[in-house]
């Protein structure tokens, strides 16, 4: 590299140099085509950016705030909400989770930092089968309950919270405190006093019983009354109800005996 105040011997360089094209015939347009090739390489050292550290902080809070603004939106974006109508839905969550949801439910959850924290808020009634993994946590108004993987049921409806578990353990948090359920076990709250109970399996199976039996236990099971119940004492009866569902269970009902029900104010009329 030669420097400003350097003498360039021209016809010394042009002794050294063997040239390819034919054109190159004149010593003056190869002289000027040198001094013009080391203008151009001083004017590229000149115009070369230098990085300080200044700079590069200033240009990495720079990125930062991109990045920021970015997730923001990100965030914004992947906010989830699903609302069922007046029939039950069931989902899938990011971690192949099942919901059933019930209806008039709402679940919202983050796609974004669902990654790092399984966590989604409920109104309303679902059941849910969570795969292993880190800790699952529904919120709801009224407490929070939490898993790692297991097989529940939420209800949280105005004042009442109704938590079941069906598989592993979940636990309840609320203001009154903290309470572990395992399987088969039930909890209510009212907003005051968390209650443990004992909870009813999937399906109650009955062998050689009679329809009296079947509505007894019926009415053990969702607090009803039925009427004229008697009359069924020596009606044969085998199969199942289910406990969670009185709808379902009267559907069954009239399938299996041929027998038309009326629901209605907590009392079942067998037509």
């Amino acid at each position: 590299m030669h420097t400003k105040n350097e003498n360039i011997d021209i016809d010394a360089i042009l002794r050294d140099v063997r040239f390819k094209e034919a054109h190159f015939a004149r010593k003056e347009e190869i002289c000027i085509a040198i001094i013009d090739y080391i203008e151009a390489d001083k004017l590229k050292q000149q115009t070369r950016i230098f990085l300080t550290p200044k700079v590069i902080l200033r240009n990495l809070a720079a990125a930062a705030v991109a990045i920021m603004i970015f997730m923001t939106g990100a965030y914004w974006i992947l906010n989830t909400t699903v609302t069922t109508g007046s029939d039950a839905m069931a989902i899938v969550l990011p971690d192949n989770s099942d919901v059933m949801m019930q209806p008039n439910t709402t679940i919202k959850y983050n796609k974004l930092t669902w990654i790092l924290k399984r966590d989604l808020s409920l109104e309303g009634c679902a059941e849910f089968k969570v795969v292993t993994g880190n800790t699952f946590t529904v919120n709801t108004a009224l407490g929070d309950i939490s898993v790692l993987g297991t097989r529940f049921m939420v209800d949280v409806n105005g004042e009442e919270l109704i938590v079941e578990c069906y598989e592993g353990s979940v636990s309840v948090r609320t203001k009154s405190g903290v309470q572990i359920l395992t399987k088969d076990q039930k909890l209510h709250y009212d907003g005051e006093e968390m209650v443990p109970d004992m909870t009813w399996p999937e399906y109650v199976e009955f062998e050689d019983a009679t329809l009296y039996d079947v509505f007894i236990k019926m009415e053990d099971i969702f607090n009803v009354v039925v009427e004229d119940k008697d009359k069924y004492k020596n009606f044969e009866f085998s199969g199942f109800i289910v406990p969670r569902d009185i709808n379902e269970t009267i559907e069954l009902l009239s399938m299996i005996c041929d027998l038309d029900f009326e629901y209605s104010n907590n009392r079942i009329k067998v037509k």
